[in-house]
């Protein structure tokens, strides 16, 4: 199971690094690079979200056994199965998708607080980049640093589970 998690997280960091370095900036969102892709080959985005979803939920179902809580993990990936599986279009609010996005991203933190609640204290990350000037360079990113500090959380509370 560690094998499979830590090749999602290879999967994420290629995916996500090719897509910064070939378009020279951090993207708005992860849902946003889809389109970055040309019309015949949107799917790879799809793919992605389900190669990190299904990648993470063994490990994730694992790290919560034994937990009366564990359906929040299995929520959490259906979430995020669900987000890859729907079509976003451009200039359209996607509102089932942000809807199901941002319950993917709530359930993860929820995750993290039952499988080990001190990797929540890596969200003080943000204190200083609210408080500097760095905001400036990432404004319209916002949404992009919480998914990779949600990432980034309960993959580090998984690995230390």
């Amino acid at each position: 199971m560690t094998a499979l998690l830590l090749l999602s997280v290879l999967i994420a960091v290629l995916y996500v690094g090719t897509a910064i370095y070939l378009h020279r900036e951090l993207p708005a969102s992860i849902s946003h690079m889809v389109f970055n892709l040309s019309k015949g080959y949107q799917f790879v985005w799809t793919l992605f979200i389900w190669s990190m979803a299904f990648g993470i939920c063994p490990a994730l179902l694992d790290a919560l056994d034994g937990s009366i809580f564990q359906f929040v993990g299995f929520l959490t990936i259906a979430a995020l199965a669900f987000v890859g599986a729907m079509p976003l279009v451009r200039h359209d609010p996607n509102t089932a998708h942000n809807i199901l996005a941002i319950a993917a991203g709530i359930g993860s933190q929820l995750c993290v607080m039952l499988i080990c609640p001190w990797w929540l204290l890596l969200w003080f990350v943000l204190v200083p980049l609210i408080a500097s000037s760095t905001m400036r360079i990432l404004e319209g990113k916002g949404i992009f640093i919480l998914e990779v500090l949600c990432y980034i959380t309960l993959i580090a509370a998984i690995l230390t589970s």
